[in-house]
């Protein structure tokens, strides 16, 4: 073979194996979210039917492998983004860290939209900011934050589940490298982190509702009556355990509470304000008419100190 000839088949060889190696680069992403689909139309919505016959340590240790391969597979999905999406998508996740609050929102909302699975963090960045009472920041993320729990993140057919009311013992069949267990895990704990974040916003809003800016108490009652009228089942409030949750009260009653408990406050502009939203909430769902009296009675029964 000839030197020419030699030096040809190098280069090709060399040119093969960067190909391989810049093809592992990305690695693919287990979920596929299309538009216009919803998340929990293909989450694996399977419920534990009695004990799971695991210990705790087994439950910890399927936990944190699950918050591994949710972690890697936010990251595969930036990286697979920004690959196919080009410059665009490397804009938007440019804008999602370092923009303009104005850019962060819009970007927010189109990055749940097109990947509701894969845009958690998000979410949690502007829940931050509405739990730090950053007036200008919680004005504008509290309706963006109902839209996108309401339009996309909460099922309006039931509650969200977690992670240790899935049927983990049967992952048991399974081997680790198995693509259907993997995506099990990553859907189960990312449901798991939703209903904390969600738990976490409805914690927020009660601190703004009962603040001193006006314009807050107004907007964040506001959320919390639409929250009530169009998810009238309610989340249930957890008692927290790292990977597993104990139900103390649900979230229907939690946001009933805060809303009722503001047509004492001292601010009567805020007391009149509430008692219009309460009368709303009981024309939007009748069937909460009784459950609004209660919770009425129980207000005033404090007061009373009755």
């Amino acid at each position: 073979m000839s030197e020419n000839s030699l030096k040809s088949e190098k280069k090709k060889k060399r040119s093969s194996g960067n190909f391989k190696e810049r093809k592992t680069d990305v690695e693919s992403t287990l979920i596929k979210h299309t538009e216009g689909q919803k998340w929990y139309s293909y989450q694996v919505n399977k419920l534990s039917q009695g004990p799971q016959n695991l210990d705790d340590q087994a439950v910890r240790t399927l936990f944190q492998e699950a918050e591994q391969l949710y972690n890697q597979e936010v990251v595969n999905y930036v990286k697979e983004a920004q690959k196919s999406g080009g410059s665009e998508a490397s804009w938007l996740f440019q804008v999602l860290k370092k923009g303009t609050a104005q850019d962060k929102m819009s970007a927010v909302q189109l990055q749940t939209h097109t990947s509701p699975i894969h845009a958690l963090q998000y979410i949690q960045f502007m829940i931050e900011s509405v739990e730090e009472k950053k007036i200008r920041d919680a004005m504008q993320y509290i309706p963006i934050l109902e839209d996108v729990f309401l339009n996309v993140y909460l099922p309006p057919e039931r509650k969200l589940v977690t992670f240790s009311s899935r049927p983990l013992s049967s992952l048991k069949d399974h081997p680790k490298d198995d693509q259907k267990r993997k995506k099990s895990l990553i859907l189960w704990i990312f449901e798991h982190q939703l209903k904390l974040i969600y738990e976490k916003f409805i914690r927020a809003l009660g601190n703004c509702a009962g603040g001193n800016v006006e314009d807050l108490n107004k907007k964040s009652l506001k959320t919390i009556l639409n929250l009530l009228a169009e998810r009238p089942e309610g989340e249930q409030r957890e008692k927290k355990i790292k990977y597993k949750i104990q139900f103390k009260m649900n979230k229907f009653e939690i946001l009933l509470t805060m809303l009722v408990n503001k047509l004492g406050h001292p601010n009567y502009k805020i007391g009149s304000f509430t008692e219009n939203l309460v009368e709303e909430l009981a024309r939007r769902q009748p069937a909460m008419r009784s459950v609004i009296v209660k919770e009425i009675e129980r207000l005033i029964y404090r007061q009373l100190n009755i």
